[in-house]
Order: C-alpha cells, then sequence, then structure tokens
C-alpha cells in the first residue's frame, strides 16, 4: 500500500481587488472547511494576508470601517482557533494593500502598482517579511507557544 502526504492550504483573503466581505469571502469558507478537516484529523495551513489585516486594522482604529463588525476581530479570533486545533498559519501577502483608500461599505482602491512583489524595493520586501512574521507569531505564539512563521507563499 503506497504511503502519501496530503498538504491542503488556502489563501485567507477577500478578492485581490478588495472587492468581497471577510465574512462570506473568509470566515465562513474557512470554518466550513475548518469542520471538515478537523472530523477527518487533516490538517490545513492557512496563508493569511498580513496586509490586508493590517488594513482592516487601520480602518478600524480610525473608526472609518461601516459594515456593523470587525474584520480584524474575526479574522484573528479564526486564526487563533485553527492554531488551538492544530491546524496551521503562514505568511502571505498582496502588496497593493499597502496603499490602500477606504471608500465606505466595504469599498477598497488598491494600489494594483504594487500588485507583484517584484514592483517593491529590496528594503519594503524585508520590512513586509519583517512585519508579516512578527504579526503572525505575535497573535499565534500566546495559543501555541512553539509557533514560528517559516513559510510565505506569494501573492499575484
Amino acid at each position: 500500500m503506497n504511503k502519501f502526504n496530503l498538504i491542503i492550504t488556502a489563501d485567507y483573503e477577500v478578492f485581490g481587488n478588495g472587492s468581497g466581505d471577510v465574512m462570506t469571502c473568509m470566515i465562513n469558507p474557512t470554518r466550513n472547511l475548518l469542520e471538515i478537516c478537523n472530523s477527518t484529523s487533516a490538517k490545513l495551513t492557512i496563508f493569511m494576508d498580513v496586509c490586508e489585516l493590517w488594513a482592516f486594522e487601520e480602518v478600524e482604529k480610525n473608526g472609518q470601517w461601516d459594515l456593523g463588525y470587525s474584520p480584524s476581530n474575526q479574522i484573528k479570533t479564526q486564526l487563533k482557533e485553527a492554531i488551538k486545533n492544530g491546524h496551521d498559519v503562514q505568511l502571505h501577502f498582496h502588496p497593493q494593500w499597502l496603499d490602500y483608500e477606504y471608500q465606505g461599505k466595504g469599498n477598497w482602491k488598491l494600489n494594483h502598482d504594487k500588485w507583484r512583489l517584484p514592483s517593491l524595493s529590496e528594503k519594503e520586501i524585508d520590512l513586509l517579511f519583517t512585519k508579516g512574521k512578527t504579526t503572525l507569531e505575535e497573535l499565534l505564539q500566546p495559543i501555541k507557544d512553539d509557533y514560528v512563521c517559516n513559510v510565505f507563499r506569494a501573492g499575484g
């Protein structure tokens, strides 16, 4: 009998142009996927778009978010729960979220000149990796003390 490993991964983000609702595009589908994985003892690796998370956090902090729930809290709660259940969360980002304009009602204008990682300077890329790794480790190490962000999947 052949033995094989199956690695299940999911990008955790709204659409690349900034459209889509966090609950519909991220929280609910990931909840369903985690339930399936949990029921079959499968493990999921979630690739979190940290640039998007930072944008949600900033808009919420500035009092601009206007849809009646906190996307950043929903995201963080779900990622922590995934880690508690033995799943993994790793680094993913779309740099177009680094230079955004929130237009209200969940609508964003993103800087598509930054769509691809090579559009950034070496310094910007280094800072992005450092801040992204730190963001995930500060969020998830309190849940699982040996959690390490050590995998990256590029966007775009």
